[in-house]
């Protein structure tokens, strides 16, 4: 019996993946005129304004790392393809906020 159930799981995730779409990436266009960008740490619990990295303003687009994370208070934010480059970041991406980017897949 334990033959068979290992036999149909088996079966189900091979047939899952040979029918997996291809991953797209996906790019956040902004939409505000201009917004800050965020540095949000896995660590931390909010995320703060990036303070050397200023502003991203309308029309500007980047690839999106990950997202949308939700904030405690309910924002939500994707996580640019950027490396931050503020001191004491420097494995760390810059994050925006969802209401100013429009999303779409490339």
């Amino acid at each position: 019996m334990k033959a068979l159930m290992l036999g149909m799981a088996l079966a189900l995730t091979t047939t899952a993946a040979a029918t997996a779409a291809p991953e797209t990436h996906s790019r956040a266009s902004i939409v505000c005129l201009a917004t800050p960008l965020f540095l949000w740490p896995s660590s931390e619990a909010r995320p703060r304004v990036a303070g050397s990295a200023g502003n991203v303003r309308l029309g500007q687009t980047f690839d999106i790392a990950s997202g949308p994370r939700a904030t405690l208070d309910g924002f939500h934010l994707y996580e640019l393809d950027m490396v931050a480059a503020e001191p004491g970041y420097s494995h760390e991406r810059y994050w925006v906020d969802q209401d100013c980017v429009s999303v779409s897949k490339s």
